[in-house]
């Protein structure tokens, strides 16, 4: 691969890993911001406790209660739901951009006759198949990469609801604080080790790849 072409993709890989500090970081404040507000709430529910509800709700106000219950409940899920999708965008558009600049720069390794059962698949198999890339195929990540596929798709397809591989989701959840509904499996992560184990195997498989087809040239 020419000097130009790893540029290129050291570029990019750049870009991504800042991107994924600053979701990280958005998290971070939305998170703690959210925790002490809830934390304030508590307090004021505890220290009124002996107040009957009407007065509770006279000096407190229904939307108080409102805030309280649907922060308690839904905000760390939810907030944990939508920074994965966006971690997992992120992620799967930085392997089809690294394959788009691959094929860029040799026209005569096309991508037709590759079969994949997703996008993030087609990138990878090209990489290892086209370009000999043993880290985009032969990586112990990639079976963790494909339980996180499975959240993924669940949480984008089925409104967080377990609809194919249910056991060997659950399975995988279980390693989390995780709510899974036993008639349904809906499920809610309430967990921030899932994001952060989510990113570390993310920057882990990166690195495996940039490092093999665009290594940095030592002085």
């Amino acid at each position: 691969m020419n000097e130009a072409t790893s540029i290129k993709i050291r570029e990019r890989l750049y870009r991504t890993l800042t991107y994924l500090q600053y979701f990280e970081q958005v998290y971070t404040y939305a998170e703690s911001q959210s925790s002490t507000r809830l934390a304030e709430q508590s307090k004021t529910i505890s220290d009124n406790k002996s107040l009957p509800y009407h007065e509770f709700l006279a000096q407190f106000g229904k939307e108080f209660l409102d805030e309280f219950y649907n922060r308690e409940l839904f905000f760390k899920f939810m907030l944990i739901h939508s920074v994965f999708i966006q971690y997992y965008s992120l992620f799967e558009h930085t392997l089809l951009e690294w394959m788009a600049i691959m094929v860029d720069a040799d026209r005569s390794k096309k991508i037709v006759d590759i079969k994949s059962k997703s996008e993030i698949d087609k990138a990878r198999k090209y990489l290892h198949q086209m370009y000999g890339v043993e880290s985009a195929s032969n990586t112990p990540d990639l079976s963790l990469l494909n339980d996180f596929r499975k959240i993924r798709n669940a949480i984008v397809h089925n409104d967080s609801h377990l609809v194919k591989h249910i056991q060997s989701s659950k399975k995988f959840l279980r390693g989390y604080e995780c709510i899974v509904r036993d008639d349904t499996y809906q499920f809610m992560i309430r967990d921030d080790k899932f994001l952060k184990d989510f990113l570390m195997v993310v920057r882990r498989y990166f690195k495996a790849i940039s490092d093999e087809i665009a290594p940095v040239k030592k002085n």
